[in-house]
């Protein structure tokens, strides 16, 4: 989505009730604050990195990963451990109203929602319940893929045992 097309749907969610602001500085710092609220709750793919060279917000989702280690007497050993290697970046301001918004697609219409919330003079707490339940939603549908992972790496690390618990 689009810079301009985030405007038009909030100013479509705000239909009836305040306006966008005219000054374009105070509707990007109302967006780095709807950037920076949706950041700190969703995990969202698209700013996920494991990259420190970049203006990271928060820690992402913890991850089951192998390890191996090597024992006193020379062993190598292998386990499963949590790791937490991803971090969430802060999202892009765009410059100009062609600019894509940096931030998952999914997650456009709460960032919409959350705009409307910091404008609207009567329906501010409509909007962010909203936009904080399809939040939710985006996050339940991000730890589906991250727990399928989850399983994969627990099935695939398992898959050469001989214990008889693991081939049921």
């Amino acid at each position: 989505m689009t810079y301009d097309r985030l405007q038009s749907l909030t100013t479509g969610f705000l239909i009836g009730d305040n306006k966008l602001p005219s000054d374009p500085d105070v509707l990007l710092a109302l967006l780095e604050a709807a950037f920076v609220e949706v950041s700190t709750l969703a995990d969202s793919l698209h700013l996920m990195t494991v990259s420190t060279n970049v203006n990271a917000l928060r820690m992402g989702p913890t991850t089951l990963v192998e390890s191996t280690e090597v024992t006193s007497t020379g062993t190598e050993t292998s386990f499963l451990e949590f790791k937490n290697e991803y971090l969430i970046r802060f999202p892009e301001l765009p410059v100009v109203g062609t600019d894509e918004i940096d931030i998952d697609q999914e997650l456009c219409v709460p960032v919409a929602r959350l705009l409307a919330s910091y404008i609207s003079k009567e329906k501010g707490g409509i909007h962010k319940s909203i936009a904080l339940r399809m939040i939710l939603d985006y996050n339940a549908k991000v730890y589906d893929i991250l727990s399928d992972k989850f399983n994969d790496t627990i099935a695939e690390f398992y898959s050469d045992s001989t214990d008889p618990i693991w081939s049921l």
